[in-house]
């Protein structure tokens, strides 16, 4: 039977339906108030950088998230970094990196394998970036209300005033910011967004839209991309929790992977990605399953926990379904047998990361929509915040059989030179929120953010939302209303890359 751990939307999911009240324990560096500068809505990584860069400019800010454990994806199994190229990565994300060379510097010495395997900070185990949040968030007393869904948003005209979570407990701010996966406050403050996939006609981008059945080809939906678990893997017999059969196991399950497997690999890479992070452990992305995602955005705390414990399932199923079924080539199934979850890794849960992969949310429409032209032919922007330099990557949607062969739909893989996220991409419309800052779901299209939606990227994105809460704050000025040239000048002076004019070389593709 599978291992029983609880993601945090099992948890909160259940407590919605029947109580949160058990689950809102004050934790050691909880806030004493409920009102600040600055409220942030969710501890991604994007929200952390927001909080690292408003608090060094001496703003109050309070994090309120559903996490238990801070960090995201980042610290939920995601240790090889999509960094695209490195050189366009500066300020507050640029240091993070450099901590996590520090962390394994300090802890194992500089001619270590640990540090050589950290790859200049940009692939780290999941505690390894816990830690290092946790101890810059104390370094800067920031504190954060842990484990609260939201549940409204109160609003005076265009300006939000605060955030209300289930149990009854509101934040008050200056200015607020959505640094979620799935977009919740910018919803909840009634802002405008997209959800799914614009048609071709949308925004004239030949990229956008379904790409089967030959018929739909261009039409807009609903549908996401796939969500995932990214699993922390070793086979370090020390460490390894061996892989076991989950209930409801089902190896009919798995057609569509299986058939990717061919019957002459002999290499394990063929079944399970391995990205190697230090101490003999993966970033192992883990049993895509397209189509079982599409209704979690808009469902309830207790259909997005039935929805994580379904994949959760699957993911678990696979990694049994390599190691037994008699479809996969033997040398696979030994190699697979070798393997198994990392011992010290989400120890509170199991072994199994906190987060799904949640791929794609809501997506804000504001004042400049990000679209397929901005990340190939109008590539620089006079507002530029950050340099976006990875690859328009859009995974299958969904697959369908016909007969014995799998089509996929509307997946994306194409390398792009390094372009210009505007400022104006961070903004809802000013009728909309004119306090509000959105750096993870901000205003793109599906096929720009395919491109956009990688941790880098989004903590780059967190820190112009971190400076610019930070003028607004000091200079009374609503956000619409700041100069953008003045923030730019302030993220250029932090080490924050903005001009992607000079990066023009294109990288090679990779998957992510």
């Amino acid at each position: 039977m599978m291992r029983n751990g609880l993601s945090r939307r099992e948890l909160l999911g259940a407590a919605t339906a029947m109580s949160i009240a058990p689950l809102i324990a004050p934790a050691a560096d909880a806030p004493r108030r409920d009102d600040a500068d600055v409220i942030i809505w969710d501890s991604t990584p994007a929200g952390l950088t927001a909080a690292v860069a408003a608090a060094r400019a001496g703003l109050s800010i309070i994090i309120v998230t559903e996490d238990k454990h801070l960090g995201g994806l980042q610290t939920s199994g995601l240790g090889n970094t999509n960094a695209g190229q490195v050189p366009t990565i500066g300020g507050i994300t640029r240091e993070f990196h450099a901590r996590v060379l520090k962390y394994y510097t300090d802890k194992y010495g500089a001619g270590s394998a640990q540090v050589k395997d950290a790859l200049n900070g940009f692939r780290h185990e999941p505690h390894a970036a816990e830690a290092i949040w946790e101890a810059w968030l104390r370094e800067l007393k920031v504190p954060c209300a842990r484990e609260f869904v939201i549940e409204s948003v109160e609003k005076v005209g265009p300006r939000i005033t605060a955030l209300r979570t289930v149990g009854g407990r509101r934040f008050t701010g200056k200015v607020f910011i959505d640094a979620s996966y799935e977009g919740d406050l910018l919803a909840l403050a009634k802002c405008a967004f997209h959800l799914g996939r614009e048609s071709r006609d949308t925004y004239g981008e030949s990229l956008a839209g379904a790409t089967y059945p030959p018929d739909q080809a261009g039409m807009g939906d609903r549908k996401l991309q796939p969500f995932d678990y990214r699993c922390c893997l070793t086979d370090n017999p020390e460490n390894r929790v061996p892989f076991t059969e989950p209930e409801g196991y089902d190896p009919a399950a798995f057609g569509w992977l299986a058939s990717k497997i061919r019957p002459t690999a002999r290499s394990l890479t063929a079944a399970i990605p391995i990205n190697r992070v230090p101490n003999r452990k993966t970033d192992s992305r883990m049993a895509e399953w397209p189509g079982k995602s599409w209704d979690y955005i808009d469902a309830d705390r207790p259909r997005r926990a039935a929805i994580d414990r379904a994949h959760r399932l699957h993911s678990a199923g696979y990694l049994w379904f390599c190691q037994t079924h008699p479809s996969v080539p033997q040398p696979i199934r030994e190699e697979v047998a070798r393997w198994g979850l990392a011992k010290d890794e989400f120890t509170d849960n199991n072994n199994w990361p906190w987060h799904v992969y949640v791929r794609e949310g809501r997506r804000l429409v504001g004042e400049f929509v990000m679209t397929q032209k901005d990340c190939i032919t109008d590539r620089f922007k006079p507002d530029s915040v950050g340099v976006c330099s990875w690859y328009l990557d859009v995974h299958p949607v969904e697959v369908t059989k016909v007969g014995d062969k799998y089509h996929g739909d509307g997946e994306i893989h194409q390398a792009v030179q390094p372009f210009d996220i505007p400022w104006r991409s961070l903004l809802p419309k000013a009728a909309d929120a004119d306090n509000l800052l959105v750096p993870v779901a901000c205003s793109s299209s599906h096929v720009a953010f395919s491109s956009i939606r990688v941790e880098p990227v989004w903590m780059i994105l967190g820190q112009a939302c971190g400076v610019a809460a930070a003028m607004s704050v000091a200079d009374a000025k609503p956000l619409h209303q700041l100069p953008a040239e003045k923030l730019r000048a302030m993220l250029r002076h932090q080490g924050q890359v903005i001009d992607a004019r000079p990066f023009t070389e294109f990288y090679p593709k990779r998957k992510g």
